[in-house]
């Protein structure tokens, strides 16, 4: 007798789902061969942070102004002085620009025809209108100062501002010194307008660096006094206004700690003076006395903007005006204006 096996069902083939996946695979190159592809997600811009969004005005301020300065300087004789200032102003905006990181491109064709279009000056380029974009460039960076986030980007770009200062201070030379008439020259002011100082403008701050800082200003009223007594009295007027203002700034801050007048007040009689003297020669060489003047400056404005990214935000603008004050005397005794003098 023949046993009875049970028959089991044939397993499914698989041919079919693979011919499906081949036929599937074909018809997607077909279809890209034809020009025709799926339609992706457009890429969307990346959201700038308040940090970026102040690089990329500032980046745009020196992209106008080394723009309207290379222009201006097409409409000037060549071998004037308000060309060469223009050339400088120029170059100088296009190093700024660098050292920021250039104008943002983020390869999105609608924000790159928006960029080009933020990008051309709508003003004529005239030497005046260069004057009012550095100028305008300046008092924008201080009303934004205390909204930064980054106080190392706040304390470049004050640095960037008091070389746009200098600029402007020397353009504005230029152009006076080119005018056929002093009624043609521009009037610029560039000397900060004095404010109340706040008690608090120190807050937060290393009381050893404000004891420097008043030491530094009490310093300099004392080293301008000594300058003026060694020059010759047509030229000691601007030595003692000088002198009068640092120690008069000296006070300020001594007041504002609450140390004036005090046994912690840091200010001395005198201070040591890097000046070659003897018994024979009591007078310094009047190239050690510029250069000593010079040195000061330099060392105030320094130290006021490092105080510009150790302060609250709020308080930056006070040390920000101060470092500007000390680049334009500084600049007065023939401090060279570099990229970055600060």
């Amino acid at each position: 007798m023949v046993p009875n096996v049970t028959q089991r069902p044939p397993a499914p083939s698989s041919a079919p789902k693979f011919l499906v996946a081949v036929a599937a695979v074909l018809s997607a190159l077909l279809l890209a061969g034809c020009g025709v592809r799926l339609e992706t997600d457009v890429p969307k811009p990346l959201v700038p942070s308040a940090n970026e969004l102040m690089r990329q005005g500032m980046v745009n301020d020196l992209v106008l102004i080394a723009q309207d300065a290379d222009a201006a300087g097409k409409s000037v004789a060549a071998d004037s002085p308000t060309s060469t200032e223009l050339s400088a102003v120029a170059d100088q905006a296009s190093a700024y620009q660098d050292l920021l990181g250039g104008v943002y491109v983020s390869g999105l064709p609608q924000e790159e025809a928006e960029q080009d279009e933020v990008a051309a000056s709508p003003a004529p380029a005239t030497p005046e209108n260069v004057l009012t974009r550095l100028t305008d460039s300046i008092a924008r960076v201080r009303s934004t100062l205390p909204l930064m986030e980054d106080p190392e980007l706040a304390r470049l770009f004050a640095s960037i501002s008091i070389s746009n200062t200098l600029s402007a201070r020397d353009l504005a030379a230029a152009l006076a010194q080119d005018a056929t008439d002093n009624a043609d020259a521009p009037m610029v002011t560039l000397e900060p307008a004095a404010e109340s100082i706040p008690d608090t403008v120190f807050a937060g701050i290393d009381p050893a660096l404000v004891t420097a800082l008043i030491v530094s200003e009490d310093g300099a009223g004392y080293s301008y006094e000594v300058l003026a007594a060694m020059r010759q009295p047509d030229r000691r007027a601007i030595a003692l206004t000088n002198a009068t203002f640092h120690r008069t700034t000296a006070q300020t801050w001594a007041a504002v700690t609450q140390v004036a007048d005090t046994a912690e007040d840091p200010r001395r009689v005198a201070y040591d003076l890097p000046l070659s003297m003897s018994v024979e020669a009591y007078v310094a060489p009047d190239s050690e006395l510029v250069e000593m003047a010079q040195t000061v400056e330099v060392g105030l404005a320094t130290r006021y903007l490092d105080l510009v990214a150790l302060a609250a935000p709020e308080h930056r603008a006070f040390f920000f005006d101060a470092a500007i004050r000390s680049a334009l005397i500084g600049a007065a005794w023939g401090v060279p204006r570099t990229e970055l003098p600060f």
